[in-house]
């Protein structure tokens, strides 16, 4: 025979459920704040990223407009 089921039972099943889904999105709210920082380090990684290949081309243009004032290959030293 089966055991009877209350309607005190049928409460307690749901509260259960209930913070078991509080809990849940509890998490996933948590991993969804990790996210969003993790993307934010992303973008700024991007935006220094960008800011050194402006430097390098700076550089780099420097570097020719100078061997070719000077009639001299890039890198080559003066003597």
């Amino acid at each position: 025979m089966s055991d009877p089921f209350s309607m005190d039972d049928a409460k307690q099943m749901l509260k259960e459920i209930l913070a078991s889904t509080t809990d849940l999105q509890k998490r996933m709210v948590a991993q969804e704040d990790k996210l969003v920082t993790m993307s934010d380090e992303v973008a700024s990684l991007k935006v220094d990223q960008g800011r050194l290949h402006v430097a390098v081309n700076k550089v780099q243009s420097s570097q020719l407009n100078n061997a070719a004032k000077n009639d001299r290959p890039v890198g080559a030293t003066a003597e």
